[in-house]
């Protein structure tokens, strides 16, 4: 069984593959929105499942406290919820074309590091956070 991990970006998507039956994750790389469909249709095909990281299931932040500025603010605020509408649009296209799906909230605070990735996944090659958000997602299924 397949399972496809993604941590959706407006620019590259995070995805990764895992293989439960060989328990290790097969594919890790960043990929374009269409790239991405790509890969869901090639899960599908296999009988795999989809799992979306969906951070807009979060608590509205408060983005403004943070950033420093109004207009830092503004502009994390604008790439968050641009990073959102690329999950929804991913949740949409697998509920149109019936492939199976989760959407799960993000792990607060635990960011997936590589020394988890190198232990638990079999994947020896270079990876960046979002790679290891969606790796995180399916590792171990």
């Amino acid at each position: 069984m397949l399972y496809l991990g993604i941590d959706p970006d407006l620019e590259k998507n995070g995805v990764a593959i895992w293989d439960s039956k060989a328990r290790k994750i097969i594919e890790l790389k960043c990929q374009d929105f269409f790239d991405t469909i790509n890969t869901i249709v090639k899960v599908k095909r296999a009988g795999g499942t989809v799992i979306i990281e969906g951070g807009w299931l979060n608590a509205p932040g408060n983005f403004h406290k943070f950033a420093g500025s109004a207009a830092a603010g503004e502009k994390i605020a604008k790439n968050v919820g641009e990073n959102h509408a690329i999950g929804k649009l991913l949740e949409a296209y697998c509920k149109k074309f019936n492939v199976p799906y989760l959407v799960v909230k993000p792990k607060k605070g635990n960011k997936t590091t590589n020394d988890l990735i190198f232990k638990n996944s079999g994947w020896e090659g270079r990876s960046n956070q979002e790679m290891r958000d969606a790796a995180g997602l399916v590792i171990g299924k």
